[in-house]
This record gives C-alpha cells, structure tokens and sequence, in this order.
C-alpha cells in the first residue's frame, strides 16, 4: 500500500463504526496511531525529553527535499511572525537548507531534531547515502511526535508526515501551506 487509509473504504459503515466507534477515515487513522501503533518507549523518551526543554512551540513542517513547496518560505515566516513571538519554532524539515534559513531569521528560537540531512533538493528516505536508515526512520517518528504537540502546527497541505502529525495530536491541524 502506498497510502495509509485507502483501504478504509472497503470497510462499511457498520464494520467501521463497531471496530473504530467511528466512520471518518481520518478518526480512524487517529484511533490506530493512537491505540495500536504506539511508539516504543525510546522514542516516546525522546520526543518528551525534547518537548520538555522547548516548550512552549509553534512546529512547522517543510519537507523541500524531493518534493517542492506550495508556497515560498516567506509565507511561512508571515505566518509565524502573526503568532505568540516567546515560543520555541520546530523545525521539521529533510533540507538542511530550509533549517539554515529558519536559523538566520528567528535565531536562538528554532529547534529541530539532531539527525542526518541529504542533499538540499534530495529524498531524506531510501536515500543510499543516508549512514543509517533506522536511525533516520526514528528521527522522522520523533519528528511527527514533537510536531503533534506543538501549541501551533503549520504544515503542508499535501502532506502526508504533518497530517499524521495532526492525528497524533488528536486535533484537527489546518493547513497554511508552508
């Protein structure tokens, strides 16, 4: 499967509502993530570590490796600036570069997980040069995690990292197409 809900079609009504308590794609999604795919404890470590030395934090996630933005930066910075100016900005990117901008405009405010970084423009996910793909893998898991409980997430329309962040999170996540 290349998606993760498009099979819940292929349930009805009735079966979805008596194994989920629920018929929305989305909700269902939410209760998986949230009931029966936990992550491990070392993960779950990390992102509460993480969490508790920025917060409060506003998360936005850029992908800008191998797939193109919607929108320039800029956009994104507006929208950041309208927002609370004491919070911690979450950075959660697979282009190096997109990180490098975030730090020259908000400084000592930006944070992101330490983890390898591709070439800007390149696919951060089977990439052969990646050193180490669990790694990496757990790295994009704690990513989402801290995403998910950032007072503010801005996210990608598209995308498919911050939606299941915003389920994570158990609210809904607008998107402002970062």
């Amino acid at each position: 499967m290349w998606a993760y809900n498009h099979q819940i079609q292929l349930f009805s009504d009735q079966h979805k509502r008596a194994l989920f308590g629920t018929e929305s794609a989305a909700e269902i999604v939410q209760v998986v993530l949230r009931e029966y795919l936990q992550p491990t404890s070392e993960i779950q470590a990390r992102a509460d570590d993480f969490v508790s030395r920025h917060q409060p934090m506003i998360g936005v996630h850029v992908r800008h490796s191998d797939m193109e933005m919607d929108a320039p930066l800029s956009r994104c910075f507006d929208r950041i600036d309208s927002l609370r100016d004491d919070c911690h900005i979450f950075v959660a990117t697979d282009n190096s570069d997109v990180l490098l901008q975030f730090k020259q405009r908000y400084g000592q405010r930006v944070v992101a997980v330490d983890k390898w970084y591709p070439d800007p423009g390149m696919a951060a996910h089977q990439n052969r040069d990646c050193p180490d793909r669990t790694e990496n893998g757990k790295a994009a898991l704690l990513d989402m995690l801290v995403l998910a409980r950032c007072e503010t997430l801005l996210r990608q329309e598209g995308s498919t990292f911050s939606r299941v962040a915003g389920y994570f999170a158990g609210r809904p996540s607008p998107a402002w197409n970062v």
